[in-house]
C-alpha cells in the first residue's frame, strides 16, 4: 500500500491493519497522517519518507510492526509520536529528519533488529520508557539529545 496524497489517506481511515507493507511518500502534497491513526498493525513494514509537507508523524492506534520502521527525511517533522508501538519485528530508523525535536516511542518494549536514531540536530526530546531489547542499537548525530540521557539507554540495553 502507497500513499502519496491525503485522498490516499482517507481510503485508509477506516483501516485498523495493514497486511503487507505501508509505504508512506515520497510527496510534497502530503500534510497530515490523521486518516491513518485507526491502524494498529502492519504485517510487513512501514516507511515514512521524504514528505516535505508533514509537520508531524502522528500514528496513535500502531501497536505493532512485524517488518521494519523507517522515519526518514521528513524535513518538516517536529515530531515523531509512535507512542503506542509496542513492538517491531525488523529493524527501527529514525534518521535525518532535520527539524525533528521530539520522539516519543514511550510503549516500544523490543526491537527484532537494529534500533537507529541518528542525524537529528535539534531533537532534544526522546521517550523512550519501556524499551528494553533492540538486536543493535546505533545513536549519532544528535547534538541536543543530552549525552546522560543517551548513555543511560546504552546501559539499559546493554550496550
Amino acid at each position: 500500500m502507497v500513499v502519496r496524497v491525503d485522498e490516499e489517506a482517507a481510503a485508509l481511515a477506516r483501516c485498523t491493519a495493514i497486511e503487507g507493507d505501508l509505504v508512506v511518500g515520497p510527496s510534497f502534497a502530503l500534510g497530515s497522517l490523521a486518516a491513518l491513526g485507526r491502524i494498529e498493525e502492519v504485517g510487513g513494514s512501514l516507511d515514512i519518507s521524504s514528505n516535505a509537507a508533514l509537520s508531524g508523524v502522528f500514528l496513535p492506534g500502531l501497536r505493532r510492526v512485524a517488518g521494519g520502521v523507517t522515519v526518514e527525511s521528513n524535513l518538516g517533522a517536529e515530531t515523531v509520536s509512535l507512542h503506542h508501538l509496542v513492538e517491531v519485528g525488523g529493524d527501527l530508523v529514525v534518521r535525518d529528519n532535520r527539524g525533528l525535536v521530539r520522539l516519543d516511542l514511550s510503549r516500544l518494549a523490543r526491537v527484532g533488529g537494529r534500533f537507529e536514531v541518528s542525524d537529528h540536530p535539534v531533537l532534544d526530546s526522546v521517550s523512550l520508557d519501556a524499551f528494553a531489547s533492540a538486536g543493535e542499537v546505533a545513536i549519532d548525530g544528535n547534538p541536543a539529545w543530552p549525552a546522560e540521557e543517551i548513555a543511560s539507554l546504552r546501559t539499559r540495553l546493554g550496550r
